[in-house]
């Protein structure tokens, strides 16, 4: 991993979900950046401490996994279409419909899964300074 900025982050997520129009862009930066306070407060650090430009890569895998988790929760919540015209998300070959415009609970099991990956690594960087466990490592992304 190299040094990122929230842009970088987005950008990542783009590559592995198929993320609505009305997700892309400032709304999607917002997002991730929601997750960077987050994860500061939890790790009580000073803000700043993680930053939105040069995000030290201790602090990669969470915020990456913790915004995945965020944007796939949110994609059904607020039940905005994507470019294929239904509610559906994609991550990779996986593909979630939601045709009805209900919370799909394949698409929360998913979220789940990501948020549950980026909180075992935030409590390894709060228990040990460090991530010794990072999924963001172990999933090749």
């Amino acid at each position: 991993m190299s040094n990122w900025n929230l842009g970088s982050v987005g950008n990542r997520i783009h590559s592995l979900v198929t993320v609505p129009t009305a997700f892309s862009g400032t709304y999607l930066l917002d997002l991730i950046d929601q997750r960077r306070i987050y994860m500061e407060d939890y790790l009580r650090v000073s803000r700043g401490t993680i930053g939105s430009t040069a995000i030290n890569e201790k602090y990669q895998g969470s915020l990456f996994n913790l915004s995945m988790g965020k944007t796939i929760g949110t994609i059904p919540a607020v039940n905005v279409s994507s470019s294929s015209g239904g509610k559906d998300i994609a991550l990779g070959e996986f593909k979630v419909t939601n045709s009805k415009g209900k919370d799909s609970s394949s698409a929360h099991e998913t979220a789940d899964f990501w948020e549950k990956n980026g909180m075992n690594d935030l409590n390894n960087l709060k228990q040990n300074g460090t991530s010794k466990y990072n999924s963001f490592k172990s999933w090749g992304v």
